[in-house]
């Protein structure tokens, strides 16, 4: 039987990025229980956030604001020296 296979690359381009935005826990999932993006994970790599750990926020151009792991938001963000990455994940 023939199959197909279908991959979407979509590039985000970080304007901005708020390190120590806010911190994982009950308030944090309490409040983001509510929406459709419950923000529980790094929108980089996708690790899920551990209780009492901070969270940056990452604001793009033309895309909604997302939630990252710190790791993730230092390497992408353009103020700190040697970031700005193309993490390419």
């Amino acid at each position: 039987m023939a199959e197909v296979v279908k991959k979407t690359v979509r590039r985000y381009r970080v304007t901005q990025v708020g390190r120590n935005f806010s911190t994982f826990n009950e308030r944090w999932r309490d409040v983001r229980d509510r929406s459709r993006y419950k923000a529980n994970s790094c929108f980089v790599c996708g690790r899920h956030f551990n209780e009492g750990e901070s969270i940056a926020i990452l604001l793009f151009e033309n895309h909604q604001n997302r939630v990252a792991c710190d790791d993730c938001a230092t390497a992408l963000d353009p103020q700190q020296e040697g970031g700005g990455d193309d993490l390419g994940r």
